[in-house]
């Protein structure tokens, strides 16, 4: 078995090393495609003309996390990319306002697919889309994306010292991105990195039982809306018709308080499918995310025909508070303490004494002269 998982660990490593190598083989072809504001991998998105700079975090992680193990391309390619990750945030003169950064998607191409070469033209064609968060509101930043983009800046600052990236960090905190205060974190530390000379986010204190749930969701309307039921533990918290088009925006809906003590059963129904035999002709209803306690619990989900679709929230169990730890000399209390008496008559090799079931070795030690002993 060694020598299988010694050969599979070689395999990957390779296959790791040969693609960050042909991926900095296609920098200046990726740069001469996406102009000044280049530095984001290229794929299918979703939708033609669009990208989500969440999606480019969740990469750039496994970037980083090859260039901090010492592998020369995985660095070469974040620097590439550093361009993007970061210019993001910091060329509001030239037309890209900051907040769009961390929105859910921004336009880097029109319906044909030719990309657009300036920040100016991608600001431009974000706010035309109604993908923008405007100068100083968050409305397309519902979910973890703020905090996605500052663990990026953070590991980007760490590795190549990039003040821009420190001041995009900073630019995030102090604007009130969304998710990134010291509760954000209470349920899932998951991205809680802080850049070099930055405090961490605070260790989670309570905030009472009770937190805030809500959903955000889309659609892809025909001959009318899709309507959404949302159950909660069984009970109604919502109905209507949803509106937002999917891939191009999501509306957020507020599902009232619940316990945070006690596991909750989440149930989004859909039951008003149309299908006119094509899919331009289709009417779906995409779940984009859910957060309690303004967190998102990372569930997403697509109902293209009536059904449901079901989440299950665990109860949120607290961490109980250290214990100090005992003064030098103190005598800790033992319950349960058991004390045998023994000695031994040893002759070439200490006595060795054997206590449990059937002789089970659970305290074997060597006995050299009368003592006491606890278990």
């Amino acid at each position: 078995m060694k020598l299988i998982i010694s050969a599979a660990k070689a395999y990957f490593e390779r296959a790791l090393h040969e693609n960050f190598s042909w991926m900095v083989s296609q920098i200046p072809a990726w740069t001469a495609a996406q102009g000044e504001a280049h530095g984001w991998i290229p794929g299918d998105y979703g939708v033609v003309g669009a990208l989500p700079p969440w999606q480019q975090d969740y990469f750039a992680s496994v970037v980083i996390g090859a260039a901090k193990r010492g592998d020369a391309d995985a660095l070469t390619l974040l620097n590439w990319q550093t361009n993007f990750l970061v210019g993001r945030f910091t060329h509001a003169a030239e037309g890209f306002l900051p907040h769009d950064g961390a929105a859910y998607l921004i336009a880097t191409g029109d319906a044909a697919g030719n990309l657009y070469q300036t920040w100016e033209e991608i600001g431009a064609q974000t706010e035309a889309r109604g993908w923008s968060n405007g100068a100083k509101g968050w409305s397309q930043s519902q979910g973890d994306y703020p905090q996605l983009a500052l663990a990026t800046l953070a590991a980007i600052w760490r590795l190549t010292g990039s003040q821009a990236a420190a001041d995009a960090y900073d630019h995030l905190i102090a604007n009130g991105a969304p998710f990134t205060a010291t509760k954000d974190y209470a349920r899932d530390p998951t991205f809680a990195i802080a850049a070099p000379g930055r405090l961490p986010p605070a260790a989670p204190q309570p905030n009472g039982d009770m937190q805030a749930l809500t959903v955000s969701l889309s659609g892809q309307a025909w001959e009318g809306n899709p309507i959404a039921i949302i159950l909660v533990d069984g009970q109604e918290r919502f109905r209507g018709e949803i509106t937002a088009a999917h891939g191009r925006a999501t509306e957020l809906h507020a599902l009232g308080d619940i316990s945070r003590a006690t596991a909750h059963d989440i149930t989004i129904r859909f039951s008003n499918d149309a299908w006119g035999g094509n899919a331009g002709a289709d009417r779906n209803l995409y779940i984009d995310s859910l957060s309690a306690g303004g967190v998102a619990f990372g569930s997403s989900g697509e109902l293209l025909s009536n059904g449901d679709f079901n989440v299950h929230l665990p109860a949120v169990v607290p961490v109980p508070e250290p214990q100090p730890l005992p003064q030098p000399g103190t005598l800790l209390a033992a319950p349960n303490l058991q004390r045998i008496a023994l000695s031994g008559d040893s002759w070439q090799e200490v006595s060795r004494y054997l206590d449990g079931p059937d002789q089970a070795d659970l305290s074997s030690f060597p006995v050299s002269s009368d003592g006491v002993f606890g278990f």
